[in-house]
């Protein structure tokens, strides 16, 4: 990421592909390692001094109230130095606009720059009468975008290469109302708490003033990261084999994207209707209804495609007696015999076994082998690179671009095979 001041901001002459928005940038990482740091500091000098009362008595009892003093600031400053955190960020009206493959986000105080190969996913959800565009650079830093209409936000996309369903996008629910409303109570609570501060004082003990101002903010920094963890952002990631997600009970949860019939709004929550007539909940409450409604057209957007996997297809990428370095050989001239004439192996029959997340990862990545071949078809490329930037699991997303780049040799496909062996014991 690249800054630059305002002043060479105003020197840039936007390219055609150029946006009027409303910038709100996402460091969720930043503004929770500020917090910690802070909640820590506080407690661990009020600790400070109740080992040091233990040890040394009255002696240092002025010097106690002063530490004691400093870890009560800390922990009370704690919510207001992650607001700080906040105007560090990128934020307010500004421009957004695309040149020599680098998007650029800016406005009169500060400019943002990151190449737009580097950008990972892009979705666009209805807002009101307008539209947000939500980008994705990685798990440290995502861009909150609003622009005039549905149709901007497609074009912004298509521009950063970004548009279409068929790319895995997460789609986050915030709940910011929640965690505004913890930070408000854990004020009140260490306020409160300044009351036995002060009977302390009026015995003039160092030692239960040190115990009063650091054991009940502790209490009440407690309950903050209890209703903090209680209420993070839900995050639903979508992608074209499969919708991952966290249930009602915390437990990570995933689901094939080809058992699911349709989604639909539950209240506050997403409901997923599989094909077996069995239906599961996808926790969804945030504090907009426009981020649940764009998390269910997307959903349903991916169950609407087809994915017909023939028996006689997954069998012609089975390993069976071969040996590693066979089985490779085998699926790089797959495609290239007479054999490819028969409908159970044309390209598309593999990019469905590609995408169905009901397979295993060794049959997909035979069939990344098998389109990739040793011709490297540039149609087939395509494929494999879209499947690949369409799955929801990391895990197979490295695998596939790794068979895509030719990096996946003989020993790490047997590998494969072997961890996918193990699991179905």
């Amino acid at each position: 990421m690249a800054e630059q001041d305002s002043a060479a901001a105003a020197t840039i002459d936007p390219a055609r592909s150029t946006w009027a928005v409303k910038i709100s940038e996402q460091r969720p990482q930043l503004l929770a390692a500020a917090t910690a740091a802070a909640l820590l500091m506080g407690p661990l000098v009020c600790f400070g001094g109740i080992a040091l009362s233990v040890f040394f008595g009255s002696a240092l009892g002025e010097w106690l109230m002063i530490l004691s003093l400093i870890g009560q600031g800390m922990v009370l400053g704690a919510p207001f130095l992650a607001l700080l955190t906040r105007f560090l960020l990128l934020r307010g009206d500004g421009l957004a606009w695309v040149r020599d493959g680098t998007l650029y986000l800016g406005n009169s105080r500060k400019t943002r720059s990151h190449r737009v190969d580097t950008l990972r996913e892009g979705i666009v959800k209805q807002w009101g009468a307008s539209a947000k565009v939500q980008l994705t650079v990685d798990a440290r830093q995502q861009y909150e975008l609003i622009v005039h209409n549905v149709d901007t936000g497609h074009a912004m996309l298509e521009a950063l290469s970004l548009d279409g369903w068929m790319r895995r996008c997460t789609v986050v629910m915030r709940r910011e109302t929640r965690r505004v409303n913890a930070f408000a109570l854990y004020g009140l609570a260490t306020v409160l708490a300044t009351a036995p501060m002060l009977a302390a004082l009026a015995f003039a003990s160092p030692l239960a003033l040190t115990l009063s101002l650091g054991l009940l903010p502790m209490l009440s920094l407690g309950g903050l990261v209890r209703r903090w963890r209680r209420d993070r952002d839900r995050e639903v990631v979508v992608g074209r084999d499969a919708i991952r997600f966290v249930d009602a009970e915390g437990s990570a949860r995933v689901v094939p994207a080809a058992l699911v019939a349709s989604a639909s709004i539950e209240g506050r929550d997403a409901a997923l209707a599989l094909r077996d007539g069995t239906r599961l909940v996808v926790p969804a409450d945030g504090d907009y209804n426009e981020e649940l409604e764009a998390l269910v057209d997307r959903i349903n957007a991916v169950a609407a495609e087809t994915r017909e996997v023939t028996e006689a297809t997954t069998q012609s990428l089975q390993r069976e007696d071969r040996s590693p370095a066979q089985w490779h050989a085998y699926l790089s001239t797959l495609l290239s015999r007479e054999s490819y004439r028969s409908a159970s192996l044309s390209r598309d029959a593999l990019s469905a076994v590609l995408n169905d997340g009901t397979l295993g990862l060794d049959l997909r990545v035979a069939a990344a082998l098998a389109l990739v071949g040793q011709q490297r078809d540039p149609a087939s490329l395509t494929q494999v690179r879209m499947a690949a930037e369409g799955s929801s699991d990391t895990r197979v997303r490295a695998h596939l671009l790794e068979a895509l780049d030719g990096k996946l040799d003989a020993a790490r496909l047997g590998d494969i095979e072997h961890e996918e062996a193990h699991k179905k014991r």
